[in-house]
């Protein structure tokens, strides 16, 4: 059993991430003098913020606003997420962000791209890193 608080918290963390991969192990978080931020009464807010209210002031857990989100919580730039149109024909450097399936008749595209920068400045036709789906929920 452990006994040492930062040892812990670092086993906690390392509990709730569940590292695939390279993994930092908790001596060398030790000697890095990381340390686990429990002070995030701020964060949590900005996070709540983001959410609906339902009855009573209940918030649901729900992301409506995805761009809002990571401008306030995860301090992203308004350039950091790129939305993908709908429809149209997509640009060059968008183009492979569209998957046809032609057996199931569907086009598979994302809602919003994340841009993978190389560099302090955005390269003039840049990757994407990631690609974010949004439906918008029935209502019940």
């Amino acid at each position: 059993m452990v006994s040492d608080p930062v040892l812990l918290a670092h086993q906690e963390w390392l509990g709730y991430v569940q590292p695939v991969g390279l993994v930092v192990s908790i001596p060398a978080m030790l000697q890095a003098q990381c340390y686990v931020n429990r002070n995030i009464m701020a964060e949590h807010a900005q996070f709540l913020s983001c959410l609906p209210n339902g009855q009573g002031d209940e918030r649901i857990p729900e992301l409506r606003d995805l761009p809002e989100f990571t401008r306030k919580v995860l301090g992203w730039e308004s350039e950091d997420l790129k939305e993908v149109p709908p429809r149209c024909a997509l640009s060059a450097d968008m183009a492979s962000l569209e998957v046809v399936l032609p057996q199931y008749n569907e086009t598979l595209r994302p809602t919003y791209a994340v841009p993978e920068f190389k560099t302090s400045s955005p390269p003039s036709n840049p990757h994407f890193s990631q690609c974010n789906q949004t439906e918008p929920l029935e209502s019940s």
